[in-house]
């Protein structure tokens, strides 16, 4: 887990910005971040563009690349996409062609300071989301003592 606060009142940095060795970055808004995957395979660019204070959103893109380019190429895709408080990381995530997964997700929206804090989680190989698991109806019949027809 990556955990990204962005800050209205900072200045911003020329460089793309990294995780420390706590895995935290401080950012102004509009300020490059990027994040490696857990086997290193892909690096996540993100960018906190701008809060809604009123309704507690932040507008965030995110491209992931390959590692190995050391930046995007212009065919990498972008994801442009609004946080809000009801954006769960176990259902709204997205998988990378290799099977890497992330999520990107609200953990802190304070109007007073300015400050947005993001949580990106990256997910273990393999991984597949209740959404996204098939479901035995056999089965849930069986658990619910009913016999399947």
């Amino acid at each position: 887990m990556h955990t990204v606060t962005a800050d209205a009142t900072s200045e911003r940095h020329l460089e793309a910005l990294t995780a420390n060795p706590a895995c935290q970055v401080s950012a102004a808004f509009k300020d490059t971040v990027d994040l490696k995957s857990p086997d290193g395979n892909y690096t996540l660019r993100l960018w906190v563009k701008e809060a809604d204070w009123k309704n507690q959103t932040a507008k965030v893109s995110v491209q992931p690349f390959l590692s190995e380019q050391k930046s995007p190429n212009a065919t990498d895709t972008t994801y442009p996409f609004t946080l809000t408080w009801f954006d769960l990381p176990y259902t709204d995530n997205t998988l990378l062609p290799d099977g890497n997964r992330f999520a990107v997700y609200l953990r802190l929206h304070d109007a007073t300071f300015q400050k947005v804090t993001l949580v990106v989680m990256w997910f273990p190989k393999g991984y597949f989301s209740p959404r996204e698991r098939p479901l035995n109806y056999r089965e849930v019949q069986e658990l619910l003592g009913r016999k399947a027809t």
